[in-house]
């Protein structure tokens, strides 16, 4: 207790670099060879040809992570891959592409391991970017599935390669073994929370029966986030909520809410942690857990100044290169950082090296730059202009 309670006054650098510490203890520098078709799991996404859902990139991965131990491997290149009918020789590049591709699975409704939170689907309240781990009902063996995605955490954090998991705080506290409450789903809910008060004070008035009844006009069940009717209780949808029983109501309603998250929540919380081989450490938080998994949002034109090098750049074209970058919005810069490293997010100790990001030359005048997302090398041709480039 004592030690929780001077979690929050201990920095956030120190918290990870201990976390990492204990991470990089337990791994190994095993590289597995994995093969994955990205064509079966576009045309799925993309709705072409395809709707088998067992064909995503989550999918084809849950089904070749069989050993934990094969996945511990540390530094930037956390396995060896192959694309099946692509070109393309695994220096780096390849693997940080194939988890960025989970990463974009996993904030994807349509790739059946979660759902928008219901404030984005109402377009209230907090967190509407957010979406929570709940599976569609194609998806046949979710307990492998979300055991992998515990796993991708962990295997994200083991490597510095933090990815945009678009995850409310909720998923990150339990995610460290803290319990789910009432109050973590009204986060994300504001129109549950609403309901549930406005029950409650129906409750303390001095309204009839009949008049609340009249008011709420609710039964014994509950929409669930499939958007499915579910009855709390045997024939729910035919049994009335009034004041003797909505206490009752309140309970098993709160309840379903929690647990029809929890038991997802509880697979990738085992995934991640068999992966990681650790108990947590006690001088973690919620808060540093997620930093280490998705670092910050905010890709600002500071923090890459900090760790990109130009390597033949004439001074006039370094110039254009960074007007480029700052006209760019966040998620521009994100696609200009996946283009080049692979992933799309800034390392959670990139500004601790110089040589992050390389800029060379390339030879021709205003065409198409390149890159070589093994070596985070981005080949700049010579532009005539700010709005060429």
């Amino acid at each position: 207790y004592e030690m929780k309670s001077l979690i929050p006054s201990i920095s956030m650098n120190y918290k990870l670099k201990i976390f990492t510490k204990e991470i990089a203890s337990k791994s190994n520098s095993n590289r597995h060879h994995l093969t994955i078709d990205r064509s079966l799991a576009y045309a799925f996404r993309n709705n072409e040809q395809s709707n088998d859902i067992q064909n995503t990139i989550i999918s084809q991965m849950t089904k070749l992570y069989q050993n934990p131990s094969e996945f511990r491997c540390k530094g930037d290149s956390p396995f060896r891959v192959t694309f099946k009918k692509e070109n393309g020789v695994d220096a780096g590049g390849l693997s940080r592409e194939l988890l960025t591709e989970c990463a974009n699975e996993l904030s994807n409704p349509h790739c059946g391991l979660v759902v928008p939170v219901p404030n984005a689907i109402r377009e209230v309240g907090e967190y509407r970017d957010c979406v929570i781990p709940i599976s569609s009902p194609l998806i046949t063996n979710p307990q492998q599935q979300y055991k992998f995605v515990g796993a991708l955490i962990a295997i994200v954090i083991r490597c510095d390669l933090p990815q945009p998991f678009m995850f409310p705080p909720l998923v990150w506290k339990y995610l460290l073994n803290e319990e789910l409450v009432i109050d973590d789903i009204f986060e994300i809910d504001n129109c549950y929370q609403q309901t549930i008060q406005s029950i409650q004070n129906a409750m303390k008035s001095d309204i009839t029966n009949q008049e609340f009844k009249s008011q709420f006009q609710l039964t014994f069940t509950i929409v669930d986030s499939n958007g499915q009717t579910r009855d709390l209780i045997n024939q729910g949808s035919t049994i009335s909520i009034d004041k003797t029983n909505c206490n009752q109501y309140i309970l098993l309603s709160n309840q379903f809410r929690i647990n029809e998250i929890k038991q997802n929540l509880a697979w990738m919380r085992k995934g991640m942690w068999t992966n990681f081989n650790l108990i947590p450490p006690s001088i973690l938080d919620w808060s540093t857990l997620q930093f280490a998994a998705s670092a910050h949002d905010d890709i600002t034109i500071d923090a890459l100044k900090k760790i990109t090098r130009f390597k033949n750049v004439p001074p006039d074209q370094i110039a254009i290169f960074w007007k480029v970058l700052a006209s760019f919005n966040q998620q521009e810069r994100s696609e200009f950082l996946r283009y080049t490293t692979g992933v799309s997010q800034l390392p959670t100790k990139c500004q601790q090296s110089d040589h992050y990001l390389t800029v060379d030359n390339k030879v021709g005048t205003d065409i198409i730059p390149g890159s070589s997302t093994c070596f985070n090398e981005f080949h700049m041709p010579t532009f005539t202009s700010v709005q060429k480039a």
